[in-house]
């Protein structure tokens, strides 16, 4: 992305906002997209001369409680919750520490309406810092599916109405906004952002490739590979198990092909048992997560992407890099390209979801002519930089930070300000 005129930025840094970013994950979890999606947001709003701070929870008792990630500090003051139970203790936590670091900071931007948002709004009470929240989902549940499981998740979407804004990133999350009693006037539709990312060319693919191997022995490939990357969380209902059921077959077809299953997930084990079984574990690779994923895009042939979860965040990142893309038909899916159906956005495969057939026939498709597969992307990615680049959605971001509310103008907020409606 483009770096800001000098006239923003000096008008950015001669007040240099003060950003808190919360989420349930951050770093090192690349493998979930809300933990992608903070890290681009983090760095997009430091760009345009932000001091930004992240808050998460640490998931082990020897991670550190503060660290330097990039450009900016990420703080881990409290353990993650590990069960119903400990998740009153870490909402409680959470609110204490944030109480006692909100003052010096004029916003806290929360990935979820959780228990994170309910942490930030009770910290931040009779403060001047602004409350953002962003409807999101975790590990496939959005957050109006998550509110209707039990009372302690409907308290979130209670409290969660008395934030200063609630950005939403489509129509739909906006409506069931308004179902659940949110304020229309605080509501903020904000669509995620394309940005451009390294060109598709042979020297850099073969560059790409070689320093993925020196990384792990398992991304090693023959100069023939063709490599299909998949980024899915690996879950047992997963869209994974798609592409999991193809392997085998696609092996057979095309003898020099590869499949990088990047990321992690509570059916990790099954999935590599499985295509262990099936005699095809030499050709696939199953590394971990990574926190960039331009080097993993720029080696890679193909993307696959088989599910709905973290489209919003990985999704962009991979038709930022020009590769042909296999997706899954969903509504979910074409949402995030800003289309209504597969027809509005032809220059990618999309296939029939739960039929593996219908995959492993795209992806031949895709491989059968990869100069004209190469040359869709391309369009695709000219077309969403022109009407949805990243920098609008950060422009977005900052005249929202910068807007003053009702709420935010006075030293001190009222109660009465931010009680709840509905």
């Amino acid at each position: 992305m483009p770096e800001p005129s000098s006239a923003d930025s000096g008008k950015l840094k001669s007040s240099r906002k003060r950003i808190l970013i919360v989420g349930r994950r951050f770093w090192p979890h690349g493998g979930h997209a809300e933990a992608v999606h903070l890290t681009e947001l983090a760095s997009g709003l430091h760009r345009l001369g932000y001091h930004v701070e992240v808050v998460t929870p640490r998931y082990a008792s020897h991670w550190p409680e503060r660290f330097q990630f990039r450009e900016f500090a990420v703080h881990r003051p409290v353990a993650a919750p590990k069960s119903d139970w400990s998740v009153a203790r870490y909402t409680r936590q959470l609110t204490q520490w944030l109480r006692t670091k909100c003052r010096s900071f004029d916003a806290i931007i929360v990935d979820c309406i959780r228990e994170e948002a309910i942490a930030a709004i009770e910290a931040t009470r009779r403060t001047a810092c602004q409350t953002i929240l962003k409807f999101g989902s975790r590990d496939g549940v959005s957050d109006d599916q998550w509110w209707n499981q039990n009372r302690a998740s409907r308290r979130c979407a209670a409290i969660g109405r008395m934030a200063d804004h609630v950005i939403v990133t489509n129509a739909n999350q906006s409506r069931s906004l308004l179902t659940h009693h949110f304020d229309v006037a605080r509501i903020k539709r904000i669509e995620n952002g394309f940005r451009s990312g390294p060109v598709q060319n042979a020297v850099g693919k073969a560059a790409a490739r070689k320093s993925l191997g020196q990384v792990n022995g398992d991304l090693l490939t023959d100069s023939d590979s063709i490599v299909l990357l998949t980024t899915d969380r690996m879950t047992r209902g997963g869209g994974v198990f798609t592409l999991v059921e193809a392997a085998r077959l696609l092996m057979t077809k095309h003898p020099n092909l590869r499949i990088w299953f990047i990321g992690d997930g509570p059916a990790r084990d099954k999935i590599y048992s499985t295509l262990r079984s099936d005699g095809i574990r030499a050709q696939i690779a199953m590394p971990g997560s990574f926190c960039d994923f331009d080097d993993l895009m720029m080696a890679a042939d193909v993307y696959i992407h088989s599910g709905d979860d973290g489209g919003a965040s990985l999704l962009p990142i991979a038709i930022a890099s020009g590769l042909p893309i296999v997706a899954r038909s969903s509504p979910a899916n074409y949402e995030i390209l800003g289309a209504a159906s597969a027809d509005q956005c032809p220059e990618i495969a999309w296939y029939d979801s739960d039929k593996e057939y219908d995959l492993r026939k795209k992806i031949s498709h895709l491989l059968r002519d990869r100069t004209a597969s190469l040359q869709a992307s391309e369009i695709l990615k000219r077309r969403l930089l022109r009407s949805r680049p990243e920098s609008r959605m950060l422009e977005q971001y900052d005249e929202l930070i910068q807007q003053q509310n009702p709420t935010t103008t006075q030293t001190t907020k009222p109660d009465a300000n931010r009680k709840a409606t509905g």
